[in-house]
């Protein structure tokens, strides 16, 4: 467990750089906790779910999801780690924005959207 904790720390770091350099001023502080805060919840995973997130992959392989016991664990073990991963890549709700503004990352476009779907 120190381990993981430790490996996640490491990662923070450059975590914290990259939404820097990335990210916008206006939410600098969000992007940097968002981030960091993703990275120590997969650091901090145990193992176990993460083998069961690669394993996951095999939902992908199937003709058919319909939903059975099994197939909704699947689906389930995939999600609980990937909205870490989005959330560390600055793409936390599961759909792209209109390019409203070119000067903007995904983040911001989506809170343009949102504004203008809400006005």
């Amino acid at each position: 467990m120190k381990s993981a904790t430790h490996f996640a720390s490491m990662l923070a770091v450059p975590a914290i750089w990259l939404a820097y350099m990335c990210g916008t001023r206006e939410n600098l502080w969000y992007r940097v906790t968002t981030s960091a805060a993703a990275i120590r919840a997969i650091g901090t995973m145990p193992h176990d779910k993460l083998e069961r997130f690669l394993l996951s992959y095999k939902m992908f392989e199937k003709d058919q999801f319909v939903g059975a016991p099994g197939e909704v664990d699947l689906l389930t073990d995939y999600y609980s780690v990937l909205n870490h991963l989005c959330a560390i890549g600055n793409f936390e709700k599961m759909y792209l924005p209109p390019y409203l503004d070119e000067n903007k990352d995904v983040y911001e476009n989506q809170r343009l959207y949102e504004k203008q779907m809400a006005d």
